[in-house]
């Protein structure tokens, strides 16, 4: 099988969501307004990053703790 990195910089919040749904967990303890926002279908995670001055490779690494061990994905960080 095939292993892929899924997580990346310009992923939007709506993508990450849908692939991880219990990624809502890093937004909402980061404090961000991006779960249930309008605009999550068009911020990225870098956008994400920037706006509330949340380390790109940091909030990518908490997000992707949310990746079922079972999916064998290979995490962004390697």
């Amino acid at each position: 099988m095939e292993t892929k990195t899924i997580l990346q910089p310009l992923m939007t919040v709506e993508e990450v969501l849908k692939k991880l749904p219990d990624s809502f967990v890093v937004f909402m303890n980061r404090k961000t307004k991006c779960v249930g926002c309008l605009l999550q279908r068009f911020c990225t995670l870098q956008d994400v990053s920037a706006t509330y001055q949340i380390p790109l490779q940091e909030l990518i690494a908490e997000l992707e703790e949310y990746i079922p061990e079972s999916n064998q994905i290979k995490r962004s960080s390697q």
